[in-house]
């Protein structure tokens, strides 16, 4: 069925065609009940008629559902009017990256935030078990303020449900090799796509120009695509060879996610990724890793807070100084930011945030408290199993820009902080993980005005004990005894020990409201009420103090 401009489907005012969708017309439509414009895809009449297509039709709608990602287009619902099916679908106000492609290669520093958006939506795909397969930049849609959105999951497929008649669907030229061949495919498939996506983003070429599948065949068995360093003049190596090694044959040595992709770009830790891949790093990576250009302010500084408090720690605290050989430091900073962001989104903070802020910070309290009270030769083994964390990662979001207020904070350098700028804004969040991604605390700020509800809403308490990495049951229900700073209708506390150390007692508290996590902290014998303790001036302050009343005094002219 063709739409034309002015005509009606359901609540829906069709304004203009988009084109082609995978397997249906894609129109763009006027809400008339929401008021908002939304694009429409519709499934024409003869497919509606075969059962394949529409299975395969309302399989794309229940993909789309089981995913929520700011990189992949949402779905806002089905349709149905007069035998016609659409699904409904967020509208992408821009060109598809085949179109900004054909305008010539793309400057790496508009392609490297791309590549790392592909890879975040990919990474949230696959660990809801789906698979595109169909993966390629006509399915990759940039807005106008140059964000991607992963589009056309009409082949998308749950991993578990793959059958022999599936594993072929797709388009050939964007195909991993065992997906041509009709063999199995997973995830390492869709990498295989993103590494020519990635080529193909850099140089403006295919990797594989065929004109006809048995030449696409051939060539992919026989051949290996061109260097894109030949191609693109000062290409960083380490982006060669993380696309050289999505494109291996053997899907075994392509990374193993997404995530480890986007480690291996620059600005990531190219190092943690190859050996978390199990790879011996070449000599080139090496090097590289150890190059400070192209390194990120924030990861620099963070890098360089912890050198200096290993170099605090060897001088003043003899027998822990082996810090970092004891602690598993098993993710790089974009890999656990990564799994801050979708600790957010499962907790159902979905709305989109305008900033973020992440660093690491050295637990002091739990180092000196295990100086003080444990006395016996293996002491600091208690490390090794990195919960309690002696490392942690923190992370702040904000729906509005994050400006640090106080210039002579402990930073002291102006950097956004664990508490500067103040979380005082509704939507603001805090998470803390430990260095293999488990969550320890978490802090947002509900709205300042809310409705009531007729009645208490359920609070699934689970959904932070999994991102925890804990089990509920192994704890025993307590009375709350720590107040989070954001009011709640609902809380709820915890006993139990850390898993690996039961001699060591561990407190959960939690906080809600509406139903909605908005507190969550993992505590200790160690740990510190730090609103109770009373107000000491640093040096830093009484500086700074001293510094304001100067420039404040009257000065004499004469």
């Amino acid at each position: 069925m063709t739409l034309i401009a002015g005509s009606r489907l359901g609540p829906y005012e069709i304004l203009a065609p988009l084109g082609k969708g995978g397997m249906g017309e894609v129109y763009r439509a006027h809400d008339t009940k929401l008021h908002r414009d939304v694009a429409i895809k519709v499934l024409p009449e003869l497919f509606a008629a075969d059962p394949d297509r529409l299975a395969r039709f309302e399989r794309e709608a229940q993909v789309l559902a089981s995913l929520n990602h700011p990189n992949i287009a949402a779905i806002y619902g089905v349709d149905e009017t007069d035998g016609v099916r659409a699904l409904v679908l967020e509208l992408v106000d821009g060109p598809t990256l085949a179109d900004r492609i054909a305008q010539g290669p793309i400057p790496f520093d508009e392609a490297l935030p791309i590549a790392r958006q592909i890879c975040e939506a990919l990474e949230a795909a696959h660990e809801q078990g789906v698979i595109h397969r169909d993966l390629k930049p006509a399915n990759l849609m940039l807005d106008s303020t140059g964000k991607i959105r992963i589009t056309d999951f009409g082949l998308a497929a749950i991993a578990a449900s793959l059958d022999a008649t599936d594993v072929k669907a797709g388009t050939p030229a964007y195909m991993a090799p065992e997906q041509l061949e009709g063999k199995e495919v997973t995830v390492r498939s869709d990498l295989y796509s993103l590494g020519l996506v990635l080529y193909e983003i850099l140089t403006g070429k295919r990797a594989f120009n065929a004109t006809t599948l048995p030449e696409l065949m051939k060539q992919r068995e026989s051949s290996v695509p061109a260097s894109p360093s030949t191609l693109v003049r000062d290409l960083d190596p380490l982006v060669e060879r993380v696309i050289l090694r999505c494109l291996e044959k053997d899907p075994a040595q392509r990374p193993a996610s997404a995530l480890q992709v986007a480690a291996a770009l620059p600005g990531g830790d190219p190092l943690a990724a190859a050996l978390a891949a199990g790879e011996t790093p070449s000599p080139e990576m090496v090097a590289a890793a150890g190059a400070t250009e192209g390194m990120r302010p924030r990861l620099a500084i963070a890098l360089l807070a912890i050198t200096t408090l290993g170099l605090l720690a060897l001088l003043f605290m003899a027998d822990r100084y082996k810090l970092h050989n004891r602690v598993p430091l098993d993710n790089p900073p974009e890999v656990l930011a990564a799994r801050a962001r979708e600790i957010v989104r499962r907790l159902g903070y979905t709305e989109p945030y305008a900033d973020e802020a992440y660093s690491f910070r050295v637990e002091m309290d739990f180092l000196n408290f295990t100086q003080e009270h444990r006395k016996t030769p293996d002491r600091w083994r208690v490390l090794e199993t990195g919960r309690p964390a002696s490392i942690v990662f923190w992370y702040r979001q904000s729906p509005q820009l994050m400006r640090p207020q106080r210039f002579f904070s402990s930073s002291g350098n102006g950097e956004v902080t664990t508490f500067d700028p103040a979380r005082d804004v509704t939507g603001m969040v805090l998470l803390m993980l430990d260095m293999q991604g488990r969550l320890l605390h978490l802090e947002t700020v509900p709205p300042q005005q809310d409705a009531p509800l007729p009645q208490a809403a359920p609070v699934d308490w689970s959904s932070l004990f999994a991102a925890a990495g804990l089990k509920e049951s192994d704890y025993r229900i307590a009375q709350p005894e720590w107040t989070p700073l954001a009011w709640g209708d609902a809380r709820a506390a915890w006993l139990g020990a850390v898993p690996a150390h039961p001699e060591i007692p561990e407190r959960i508290e939690g906080a809600a409201n509406h139903g909605k996590p908005i507190y969550f902290d993992v505590i200790y014998p160690w740990t510190k009420a730090g609103r109770s303790v009373p107000f000491t001036q640093t040096l830093r302050e009484k500086v700074a103090e001293l510094l304001g009343e100067s420039a404040s005094q009257p000065q004499n002219t004469r």
